[in-house]
């Protein structure tokens, strides 16, 4: 298996705008199959969703992609193609 991180990060974009624009891109992936020669590969897309409203103070940007990454992983291991978007 084959796993890749990546960030996003959207301006002037409210959570649930956000959230809309990560499951039309969750959607994407994970209903399109690829296929390698004989193999078929199957995407799967977790995600974490961080707001800077929820933070008390202007976050450094340290803090927001550490609590992004643990959203993601929380998908991950919660059985992957989900966006964890609550602490």
């Amino acid at each position: 298996m084959v796993e890749k991180s990546s960030f996003l990060l959207f301006f002037e974009t409210d959570k649930s705008e956000a959230l809309k624009i990560l499951i039309s891109i969750q959607n994407a992936i994970v209903n399109k199959k690829i296929v390698f020669h004989e193999f078929e590969i199957e995407c799967t897309f977790s995600c974490g969703l961080v707001d800077l409203q929820e933070f008390a103070d202007m976050p450094r940007i340290d803090d927001l992609i550490r609590d992004a990454d643990k959203r993601m992983y929380t998908a991950k291991l919660t059985g992957r193609n989900r966006i964890i978007y609550e602490g």
